[in-house]
Formats: C-alpha cells, sequence, structure tokens
C-alpha cells in the first residue's frame, strides 16, 4: 500500500470519527440545555458535567479537523 493511499484511508476514518464527535456535540448541548432549565429536579453537577463534556468534544473536534488539514496538505504534496 503506498503512502498516498495509506493516507486517504486515514482520511476516511478521521470523517467517521468527526462525523460522531459532531453528533456528540449535538447531543450533549441538547441535554445540557434542557436540563439546566430544570435545575429544581436536576443536580447542579450533572449540569456542570455536561457543560465539561461540551468542551470535551469541542475540542477533540478541533484538534481532529487540525490533523486532517495537515493530512491533506501532504496528500497534496505528493
Amino acid at each position: 500500500m503506498s503512502r498516498k493511499e495509506k493516507i486517504k484511508e486515514n482520511l476516511g476514518n478521521y470523517n467517521i470519527y468527526l462525523a460522531g464527535l459532531v453528533n456528540s456535540l449535538i447531543a450533549l448541548i441538547g441535554f445540557t440545555f434542557s436540563t439546566v432549565s430544570e435545575l429544581i429536579k436536576t443536580p447542579f453537577w450533572v449540569s456542570i458535567m455536561g457543560f465539561c463534556g461540551i468542551f470535551i468534544v469541542a475540542s477533540s473536534i478541533y484538534l481532529l479537523q487540525r490533523k486532517m488539514t495537515k493530512l491533506q496538505d501532504e496528500l497534496g504534496g505528493l
């Protein structure tokens, strides 16, 4: 398998991971904002964990996107 084919395969896998992370982020945002409006019923730490989850997933999306951009630039150089 050539270097070019390996990079294309990695980009395909990263696209799948990126789609999963974006879906997770949307679900976390929906969950967090629905629990914030019901603070009387929901413990406060659940809302805090939701906001931390949003930050972690958003950071992961950003880092994965940077890695994909580097691989695309490397693929263009081959």
